[in-house]
This record gives C-alpha cells, structure tokens and sequence, in this order.
C-alpha cells in the first residue's frame, strides 16, 4: 500500500507542477501519467474481480496478490519516469524558447475556412465505402478482408475527425456540419461493434471545451458526456457477442444491449482497467524476444519495411488481443523500461510544447487534433503494443510540424507580397 500511496501523491504533485508551469490545462503530460497511474492503483484495488474469460476472444485474467503487486509496480514506474522526464523537457523548451502563460481563449478570431470544414467527413465516408456490405451485415466481428490495419487507422481518423468537427463548432459557431459528420462517424463506429461509438460524444464535447475555455456550464457538460461514455460502453461490448454483426443486427439487438449497458457500468470500468491484466500476461510471457524487438517496436516506418510483419505474432496474448505497452515494457525491465518511458515523457512534452505555441498564435484545429492524439496515446499504452501506441505520437508530432512549416511558409510569402506591393 506504500508502493500505491506514493504513487498516487507523486503523479499528482508532478501534473499540479506540471500545469502550474504551462499555465495551460490543454497538456497531454498529465493525461497520460493521472490514467497511467490510475489504471495501475485501481488494478491493484479491484484485481479480485476479474474473472477468467471464455471464447475465441477471451484471455484468462484472474490474477494473485503478488501479480496485482507487480502490476501497480510497473505501471507506476512507467508514469513517474515519464512525468519527471516530461517535466525536465518542458522547463529546458520553455527556457529556450519562453512560451505566454495564459491562453486566451476567448479572444480567439472565428474565421471562416470554407471547404475544410467538409474534411472530417471523409473518414468515416471512405472507411464505409470500403467495407461495403460488411458494415450493414457480416457473419463475423472483425472484417478480415481489412487485414486488420486498415480497419484500425479508419477507426482512429474517426476519433480524429469528431476532435476536428469540435474544433470546426467553435471557429465557426455552427452546430449542424459538425453534429452530422458526429452522426455519421457514430453510425460507422456502430456498425463495427467498436468502443469509440460510446466515447465520440466525450471526445467531440471535449474538444469544443478546450478550444473555447473552461466555465461552469462546459465542465458540467463534460462530466455529462464521460458519465454518458461510461455508461454506454457496455453497448458495444455486448453487441460483440452477437452471432451476426454489423448495423442492423445490432440495431434489432440495441435496447437490449443498452439495458445491459446501464445495469453493469462495472463492465464497462473493468474494460478500461482490462489493461492491467493483459499488462501483466504481456510481461510474464515476454513482450520483447529481443532487442531488435524494441528497435521495430520504436521504428515510425510502415511495418514491411521496419520488420514489424516478422515478429507481430509474437506480440499478442491470442488473435483479438495484443500485447499492451506497458507490458511489454515490464517484459524487458530494467534500465530499458525506464529510459522507454523517459521517451514517452519527451515526446509528450515536446508535443504539448508546439501545441501551446500553435494555441497561442490563434490556430485551433490543428492543435487540438494533436492534443486529442496524444490523449489517445495513454488509453492505446495500457492496452495495445508500443509501435501501435507510439506511431501515434509520431503522426501528431509529423501534423505539427507540417503545419508550423505551412504557416511559416504562407507568412513568409505574405511578407514578400507586401514588400513587392509597397
């Protein structure tokens, strides 16, 4: 209980510096070690109730005292290391480069940007297109004809785009663009049986607070939209254990689904803490083989050309269920566990860095597509392996420094216009 106590106080003294220091709640830092962390406490706390699983997809999961130890270990160390060295990251940037303590939200210019308000549609439109039939009807839960990493990085651009079409409500205060590419990514979602159909409401509402500041009213709508998150993610979880998927059978199949969605929110906390058991699984069989592991692992080239192909195999506990990040992590141990999350705590850092930069000079959208990917982050860490968690990373901080490189270049050009005019 030592190991839980001082946990707890120094994933919270590190986020409250951390913010204090910023001056900018908008920070995927303290997300990632506040969820880190508490998925490791929590584990512990509760690792009595998880019961082993049946089924094509299932894993067994019951877990001993001493497992659950070594769990919240492991999970607090990866927190700890990455907040402290996202800390020291942050105060070197900050005193390189000084950024304003206090964004203001509230002065931002609603500007109007014509066709790219219709960009997040895409997504969901293009991965429908490409499932066809599948997504109206299939006698299978996952759409093998994807091969699997298509289907994934549809789903993904869907959490990405309801993070836009938040952004998209507040430059331009209109509501039905938004909420229509909102349905329309639900409706996608839905039909794949996926858990981001009960999170896409809190991540759009999220997405509108941190683009137009926190009041009263906003965090109530906030809560509102978690609890709702919350209390849905039995839905999908139910629908999973259909014998037809797809829209309509789980439309006939959906006020069943949501009673028992209602009536056992623990289903749907212990899905969020399923990370814990599959952590510890990951570290006990060996999530690394080798170190070239670890390098194809941390490698941002597609997996036929980083060798990702050669070993994913043997990175999943079964078919469904990959191995987590942070087991893989414990896998390895040592001064490699370590400097990995010193890594994590870098490049989120860095990232919250260009995102508070990009808030300050007004831009919103951009920003806040990073800063929702970064949050991501966290979740994938606990629960997939670390080349799907950190490419990630890699994606935000490559759309970051696109868009830095599109703004400086579009200034520089408006400079000379106005040089040549007068």
């Amino acid at each position: 209980m030592m190991v839980l106590l001082v946990g707890l106080v120094g994933s919270i003294s590190i986020c409250a510096f951390y913010w204090r220091s910023v001056g900018d709640w908008v920070s995927a830092l303290p997300v990632f070690v506040l969820f880190t962390s508490g998925i490791g406490i929590l584990g512990y706390l509760t690792y009595s109730s998880f019961a082993s699983a049946e089924g094509a997809a299932g894993i067994v999961v019951s877990l001993s005292e001493g497992d659950a130890e070594s769990g919240a270990r492991l999970f607090l160390t990866v927190s700890l290391a990455a907040g402290l060295s996202g800390l020291g990251t942050s105060a070197v940037l900050r005193r390189l480069a000084p950024v304003p303590k206090r964004p203001q939200f509230r002065s931002l210019v609603r500007r109007r940007v014509g066709a790219l308000q219709w960009i997040p549609i895409g997504p969901p439109v293009l991965l429908a297109s490409l499932l066809g039939d599948s997504l109206i009807e299939r006698r299978e839960y996952i759409a093998d004809h994807l091969s699997g990493s298509l289907l994934v990085a549809g789903m993904n651009l869907i959490l990405v785009g309801a993070v836009a079409v938040g952004g998209y409500t507040v430059r331009l205060g209109t509501w039905w663009l938004p909420v229509a590419t909102l349905l329309l990514c639900e409706v996608v979602s839905f039909g794949q049986g996926s858990r981001i159909f009960a999170i896409l409401p809190l991540v759009f509402i999220g997405s509108v607070v941190a683009g137009s500041g926190l009041n009263v009213a906003r965090a109530l709508s906030l809560l509102l939209a978690a609890g709702g998150s919350i209390l849905l993610l039995g839905v999908p979880l139910h629908l999973r254990s259909l014998s037809m998927h797809g829209v309509l059978p789980y439309l006939s199949e959906l006020p069943d689904a949501v009673g028992v969605s209602l009536s056992s929110v623990d289903l749907a906390v212990m899905n969020l803490l399923a990370g814990f058991p599959i952590s510890i699984r990951a570290s006990q069989v060996g999530g690394f083989v080798a170190d070239r592991d670890l390098m194809i692992s941390l490698n941002p080239l597609p997996g036929s050309m980083a060798g990702w192909d050669e070993v994913v195999v043997s990175h999943r506990l079964n078919y469904y269920t990959p191995f987590s990040g942070v087991g893989e992590l414990g896998a390895i141990g040592g001064l490699k566990l370590f400097m990995v999350a010193c890594l994590v705590g870098v490049l989120l850092a860095v990232l919250d860095y260009f995102v508070h930069r990009s808030l300050r000079s007004s831009a919103i959208l951009i920003p806040l597509i990073c800063f929702g990917m970064a949050c991501m982050f966290a979740l994938f860490f606990s629960q997939y392996t670390v080349r799907a968690s950190f490419r990630i990373l890699y994606y935000a901080l490559l759309l970051l420094l696109a868009s830095s490189l599109f703004k400086r270049t579009s200034e520089g050009s408006s400079v000379r216009v106005r040089e040549s005019v007068f």
